[in-house]
């Protein structure tokens, strides 16, 4: 499959791993190289705009079924969001899941398809393997999904980390060749920059993942990886979006995307109730609590109506970051937002990079 590329800001084909262009950077590693962003990427033939906010779908951690919250994404109007490959390796009798997903994936929705990490580990199964995820992978007709999740074990393991996930993602792209593969990096903070960087030049993907919580401990320790992170991908020579898996806190979302992300992931939406007018997250019981509500009372069910709220703020939310980012005014509505004490420790940060 041909992924866009954006080339110093060009938009063409290119399917090259750039390796020279890698060592070419080589004796300039700490040079700060800035390449054009994009305003959208290419899912599933529909372009996303950027940044983006993919409402998770979970059995971990939420009180309803994975099918209820794909019902609710469905009646929003939610025109992507992301689902686990665990939670629907057992197909259900009725099957009601796999026609919600054709239903989706039929009405131009974006599915993007996780990798069940998250779930088998909160479970406890060990027994979640990666024939089981090609299971999953070769049972829908997938558009974009992230690969099955590599971890490097040990000293002389993680001397070779970026060929083990170039590996493994390669044998999953096999397994279904039509879709997107998208590679999550899993490493130490420190080494996170780098390896995301070498996986990037191995394998050429439309997006490279990684999880918020292997940034570091705080917000301004991850903003510095992360930073860290685009800085290594642009000495690549072209954009390559960068995803971060389990974000979905507002104030994240927007102090991540001046540092560099893409593109977020998060169950907030169905765990906690945000108040528009701050993007603070409250606890999900709470909605009559805040002043501006986006659904009127009485239309829906509690629960059904702090969901919707949620999803109809992150919409409204997103456009406002795209309308930043696209403008190059993110870091002045990040002043906007932020006590002055707390914007200047932020952009102390950022203009490290």
């Amino acid at each position: 499959m041909v992924h866009t590329r954006f080339i110093a800001g060009v938009h063409r084909y290119n399917t090259s791993k750039r390796t020279t262009r890698c060592d070419r950077f080589n004796g300039v590693r700490n040079a700060v190289v800035t390449i054009k962003r994009p305003i959208s990427i290419p899912f599933a033939g529909v372009g996303a705009r950027l940044p983006a906010f993919f409402p998770s779908v979970s059995s971990i951690k939420t009180n309803f079924s994975p099918l209820d919250y794909i019902e609710v994404l469905m009646a929003s109007g939610t025109q992507q969001f992301l689902i686990s490959a665990y939670d629907i390796s057992e197909p259900s009798e009725d099957d009601q899941m796999a026609i919600a997903i054709r239903s989706a994936l039929d009405g131009g929705r974006i599915v993007l398809l996780d990798s069940g990490n998250y779930e088998s580990y909160w479970r406890r199964d060990s027994n979640w393997t990666q024939t089981r995820f090609w299971q999953v992978l070769k049972a829908h007709d997938w558009d974009v999904a992230f690969s099955f999740d590599k971890f490097c074990m040990g000293q002389e393991a993680s001397q070779n980390c970026a060929k083990q996930i170039a590996d493994s993602y390669i044998e999953d792209q096999l397994q279904r060749p039509g879709c997107a593969l998208l590679p999550i990096v899993h490493g130490s903070t420190e080494d996170l920059p780098v390896l995301c960087r070498e996986v990037a030049s191995l394998v050429n993907p439309m997006l490279i993942a990684v999880p918020e919580r292997e940034l570091g401990e705080g917000i301004l320790a991850r903003l510095d990886t992360l930073q860290r992170i685009r800085q290594e991908l642009n000495h690549l020579g072209a954009y390559y979006p960068l995803h971060l898996l389990g974000t979905g806190n507002p104030w994240s979302i927007l102090l991540y995307t001046a540092a560099g992300a893409d593109t977020f992931d998060g169950l907030e939406w169905c765990q906690t109730v945000v108040d528009p007018q701050t993007a603070i997250l409250l606890h999900f019981q709470q909605r009559e609590l805040i002043q501006r509500q986006l659904i009127p009372p009485g239309t829906h069910s509690y629960d059904e109506s702090t969901m919707l709220h949620n999803l109809l703020f992150y919409r409204q939310w997103m456009q406002e970051l795209q309308t930043a980012t696209a403008s190059k005014s993110l870091r002045g509505y990040i002043r906007t937002r932020l006590a002055a004490p707390v914007a200047s420790r932020v952009e102390t940060v950022l203009h490290e990079h």
